[in-house]
């Protein structure tokens, strides 16, 4: 029988989901060329594919289940907006950190 992990403070989940968010804006800037040679109509599906590129590089099987443990969204299903799906779990962990909400770029 494997033990269920202790959720991680929200603060360190806070970090790792910022850090997706920092990637995935890293990503899309390293593509940019290839964005901008597109017609504007699909620019903004291919950010968010490269988005959603980057953000899927990495593991995100421990971090799912630390959300899950304290009712956040477990990032499963971040296709489709994958910004405004980070965006969303970083509200409310600045929520539960009691901090105010940040302006994101």
């Amino acid at each position: 029988m494997s033990a269920v992990p202790t959720p991680s403070p929200p603060r360190l989940l806070y970090d790792a989901v910022s850090e997706l968010r920092r990637a995935a804006l890293a990503y899309e800037q390293a593509h940019q060329d290839r964005i901008d040679a597109l017609p504007p109509q699909r620019r903004a599906s291919a950010r968010n594919l490269l988005h959603y590129i980057a953000v899927r590089q990495a593991d995100l099987r421990p971090l799912q289940t630390q959300l899950a443990q304290i009712g956040l969204s477990s990032l499963g299903m971040l296709e489709t907006h994958v910004l405004a799906a980070l965006d969303a779990v970083l509200d409310r962990l600045e929520d539960l950190l009691g901090h105010a909400r940040s302006q994101r770029p």
